[in-house]
């Protein structure tokens, strides 16, 4: 089976000329450790041949938009699963690719692999509340939305998105930025942590924060999250070390020196229940040894 480490070199290795694809791959290891990725990539491969001459014989701009769109919700058959938006399924690009639905991150991941196949600059915006991708040509940029099946002009986000969630919702210039490989494959991990915890699948749950603190290494709440969920799965050396990397990102420095046998406890509610819970487990392991 593949640990947790090999878990952690594989994502890394991915990061060094990263593919959304491939990042997705990593984390549909979450679910399937031993998951083989040549049948995805293949597929991948395949798919962009099918629709390759319906979306290159377009005119640049807003008709190759159309087109990459279209391909992907008509020729294709990917859309969106509204009745079971949350559904494990959805974020495990194999299944997606499978079942032809996902969700918008998922889709936006196979529209930026397959444009990239085509010879198109296709990347992933990573909108406050849902996911969506541009295609950027030398004079014009279109943002395509898979999942409801929309082609918006720039101009056009910030309304869609109210519209769509019946608020105002901050886009700006800065809401362009294509997506960051670290910031893609956080916002999949994350997809995966929330479905765990609902469903107490703490083991999984437990092995996405793994991955997400890599990514994200200075974040105490990531490290305390994942200090709990090794406690309750029964990994206490690493609920150990995870409340200790948790006490020095937050300051609390002197408790986790080494010879500090006897340090002041910490200020605040829960940072004391963190400290008694790392007592707890290092008397216990002491115990054992």
């Amino acid at each position: 089976m593949t640990s947790a480490f090999n878990l952690v070199t594989l994502l890394a290795d991915e990061l060094r000329a990263p593919q959304p694809e491939r990042l997705a791959l990593v984390v549909a290891r979450v679910v399937e450790p031993e998951l083989d990725p040549a049948w995805s990539l293949r597929r991948l491969d395949e798919l962009s041949v099918t629709i390759g001459d319906q979306v290159l014989a377009a005119t640049p701009g807003a008709a190759r938009a159309a087109a990459l769109l279209s391909a992907l919700r008509e020729t294709l058959g990917f859309h969106g699963n509204p009745e079971h938006y949350y559904a494990e399924e959805n974020s495990l690009l194999p299944v997606v690719l499978e079942r032809r639905t996902g969700l918008p991150i998922l889709l936006s991941v196979v529209c930026m692999a397959l444009g990239r196949r085509l010879g198109l600059r296709v990347e992933g915006l990573g909108m406050p509340g849902h996911f969506m991708a541009q295609i950027i040509e030398p004079e014009d940029v279109w943002v395509l939305d898979v999942y409801h099946g929309s082609l918006l002009h720039p101009a056009d986000v910030g309304d869609y998105l109210a519209q769509l969630f019946s608020r105002p919702v901050p886009v700006n210039a800065a809401s362009f930025t294509p997506v960051s490989a670290h910031a893609l494959t956080l916002r999949m991990l994350n997809n995966l942590r929330v479905v765990y915890l609902e469903r107490r699948d703490l083991a999984r749950a437990a092995r996405a924060l793994q991955l997400m603190v890599v990514l994200e290494p200075e974040r105490p709440d990531l490290w305390q999250e994942a200090a709990l969920l090794a406690h309750e799965t029964g990994d206490l050396p690493a609920a150990a070390r995870a409340l200790r990397r948790y006490f020095y990102l937050s300051g609390h420095v002197a408790l986790v020196m080494p010879g500090n046998e006897r340090p002041t406890p910490p200020s605040g509610e829960t940072a004391r229940q963190l400290w008694a819970l790392l007592q707890e487990i290092e008397s216990a392991q002491g115990r054992w040894n």
